[in-house]
């Protein structure tokens, strides 16, 4: 049972609207898809006031889009240029008294997240008490919502499921300084850039929040592998790489005779082993996650890389001392 559904309103005008119904019809998919993830990472299940447990249901609404008027209000319908009206639809996913919002144009990805919250005994404008309060995107990490609300809006945005508009992705392009022309390098013989730790510890960080599961940890739904760049006046420039489903901590640090990789496991009685993880061989061995131990390969090779050292340095196990 995937749990979604048109709103009465939106079959009552789409029985008479084609145009509206093959709208509705491909977000009620895009919902149904939705609602399998979150049953999969069990993101569907919220506590209601009473400490129930209670699933979720995703509410497919579909209107007329308006555009504004020269008085700023939204009264103008908005039409396609081959004379049919434009739509806009919203996936609502419903945490008891909280929405999150996921909306979209015709037929389109989602572009849009939003959280509505209504309150029975917050007081209104009309002098009376029962309130709709909106947060935006922006807004939604810090405000008082469910951890499963707060985590169904990051998933949504961290699974791909909503997209970036054009005009934001344009933005983010033209925002970025370019390089004034007198100081570009000649395409003759561009310099191969180093990247520094913070910038590798980005790089790994990106590829463990694609690659690895999504889990809740204290309300938020966070990836299970991770990694970030330290840097202080006792330990040095190194990345921490974590994996919860390992209970393994992994520290990479950029030494003059290449990568130095250092393990560390809890073990079944909560005390924290540490390896060596200088070959790809102990890397194997000590982490149990092949996802996660080859995001560790992948930043020690490009390390070892910088200092001239070939791909299969460290690469095999250890010889032992009869083999030697």
């Amino acid at each position: 049972m995937m749990g979604s559904y048109i709103d009465k309103k939106t079959r009552e005008a789409m029985a008479n609207e084609p145009s509206m119904q093959e709208v509705a019809d491909a977000a009620l998919k895009k919902a149904d898809a939705l609602m399998h993830d979150l049953q999969e990472i069990n993101l569907d299940v919220y506590i209601d006031k009473k400490g129930a447990e209670q699933h979720s249901k995703a509410k497919v609404s579909v209107r007329q889009s308006m555009m504004r008027d020269d008085n700023g209000k939204y009264t103008i319908p908005e039409i396609h240029k081959d004379g049919s009206p434009a739509y806009v639809y919203e996936i609502g996913i419903m945490h008891g008294n909280e929405t999150v919002a996921l909306t979209g144009k015709d037929t389109n990805d989602c572009n849009y997240i939003g959280v509505r919250k209504w309150d029975n005994e917050a007081p209104n404008k009309k002098g009376t008490t029962g309130n709709m309060t909106y947060f935006r995107e922006a807004d939604i990490s810090g405000a008082d919502l469910k951890p499963t609300t707060k985590a169904v809006a990051a998933y949504a945005r961290e699974s791909g499921f909503v997209k970036e508009t054009v005009w934001k992705q344009r933005k983010q392009e033209h925002s970025s300084p370019e390089t004034p022309k007198a100081t570009q390098p000649q395409k003759s013989s561009p310099a191969p850039k180093k990247l520094s730790m913070q910038e590798r510890a980005e790089n790994v960080n990106d590829f463990l929040r694609a690659k690895t599961p999504k889990m809740i940890v204290q309300g938020r739904l966070v990836s299970d592998g991770t990694a970030e760049y330290r840097n202080d006046e006792h330990h040095g420039e190194r990345i921490l790489m974590v994996s919860r489903s390992c209970n393994a901590a992994v520290t990479v640090r950029d030494t003059e005779h290449g990568a130095s990789v250092e393990i560390g496991v809890r073990n079944k009685d909560g005390n924290i082993e540490r390896f060596s993880g200088n070959t790809n061989w102990d890397i194997d061995k000590y982490i149990a996650d092949s996802t996660f131990a080859t995001a560790i390969k992948n930043v020690k090779a490009e390390i070892d890389k910088s200092h001239g050292l070939t791909p299969e340095h460290g690469s095999t196990r250890p010889k032992s001392n009869i083999e030697r």
